[in-house]
C-alpha cells in the first residue's frame, strides 16, 4: 500500500503546471489509476454447507498502469495491466480462501474534447482475465467502459473513469459462470509530446 501511495504522490506532483493551452495531441502517452471494484460471481462462490451458506465479500481495492498512442484528438489506441482486486470467500466453521482478478487488455479508445481542458473518453476492449481461484483459468473477455479527463498542463491530465470487465468462467464439471467486475478509478495520465 505505501508504494501505491508514493507512486500516487509521485504523479501528483508531475501534474501541477500551467494550464494547458490547446486541445488534442498525438503520440504516446502512459499513466496509472487507482479505484474500487465489485465482482458478480454468477453464483460461482455459492456453496451450501453443513453450518450454513458461503458469504462471498465482492468488494475491493484495484489499481492499474496504461500506454497507448493517441493518432489525433479522437482516436488512441490502449494496452492496460490492471489488479482486479482479492475478494474473500468464507465457509462457517471451515475456511476462508481468496479469489484474485488481474487482466491484461487492448482498447480501442475515442476521445471528444469539450474545451481546452476537459474531454470525454469511451473503450471497447478485449481483455485476457486471470482469475486465481479452484477450477478457475485464464478466460477471453471483453471490456467497455467511458470516463473524463482533466488537462492540468500541457503534459499531464487526470483522469476518471468506469469500466466493466465481462466474461465466461468454466469452472469445470460443465459449470459455466458469466462474471463481471466493474472498476470506479481515478488517475493519471501522462502526455509524451
Amino acid at each position: 500500500m505505501n508504494k501505491r501511495l508514493v507512486f500516487a504522490g509521485i504523479l501528483i506532483s508531475l501534474s501541477l503546471g500551467a494550464q494547458a493551452d490547446e486541445h488534442g495531441f498525438e503520440g504516446w502517452y502512459a499513466g496509472g489509476t487507482l479505484g474500487v471494484t465489485s465482482f458478480d460471481d454468477d453464483g460461482a462462490f455459492d456453496f451450501d454447507g453443513p453450518f450454513g451458506a458461503t458469504d462471498f465479500d465482492d468488494r475491493d481495492g484495484g489499481w492499474g498502469f496504461f500506454g497507448g498512442y493517441r493518432f489525433n484528438e479522437n482516436f488512441a489506441v490502449e494496452g492496460r495491466w490492471n489488479e482486479l482486486g482479492e475478494y474473500r470467500v468464507s465457509t462457517p466453521l471451515f475456511t476462508t480462501d481468496t479469489v484474485e482478478s488481474k487482466a491484461f487488455s487492448f482498447h480501442l479508445v475515442g476521445l471528444l474534447p469539450l474545451n481546452d481542458n476537459w474531454e470525454l473518453t469511451a473503450g471497447l476492449g478485449v481483455a485476457s482475465v486471470d482469475t486465481n481461484c479452484p477450477g478457475c483459468s485464464t478466460e477471453t473477455g471483453t471490456v467497455v467502459g467511458f470516463g473524463a479527463a482533466y488537462r492540468t498542463s500541457p503534459n499531464m491530465s487526470f483522469i476518471f473513469g468506469y469500466d466493466l470487465y465481462f466474461y465466461e468462467e468454466d469452472a469445470g464439471g460443465g459449470s459455466e459462470f458469466d462474471i463481471e467486475i466493474d472498476v470506479t478509478q481515478i488517475g493519471l495520465r501522462y502526455n509524451f509530446e
